[in-house]
């Protein structure tokens, strides 16, 4: 006759076993939310002086610098003011814009500008 073995079954608790969601983190910007709105009014104002849509921008976009920009995925960018600085110097060289940087009449860092 066999022997029988004896096997011992733990029963586990599968909310032991998974591990809990991870909480999405919060999305930080470092600009504010008055700074993103000034910049959407700003692009949406460019857009519309030179017949564009947002949806023409993402497919002007995806084509000349070849990205993955959705409508929506720009709309959200603009909204929350996540755009890179690429992005934007992209998108106003597509409305036919460029982006000029002046120095400030200000002092910085001790040396007087004129």
């Amino acid at each position: 006759m066999a022997k029988k073995s004896k096997v011992s079954v733990k029963e586990t608790n599968v909310a032991e076993t998974q591990e809990a969601p991870k909480e999405k983190e919060a999305y930080k910007s470092d600009i504010t939310k008055e700074e993103a709105d000034t910049l959407k009014r700003q692009l949406r104002a460019m857009m519309v002086a030179q017949g564009f849509t947002i949806e023409k921008v993402a497919n002007e976009l995806k084509e000349r610098y070849n990205t993955k920009e959705s409508k929506n995925n720009l709309f959200n960018k603009m909204s929350r003011g996540s755009l890179r600085f690429i992005d934007v110097q992209r998108i106003c060289s597509i409305l036919g814009y460029t982006i000029e940087m002046t120095p400030l009449k200000t002092s910085i860092e001790g040396l007087k500008l004129k």
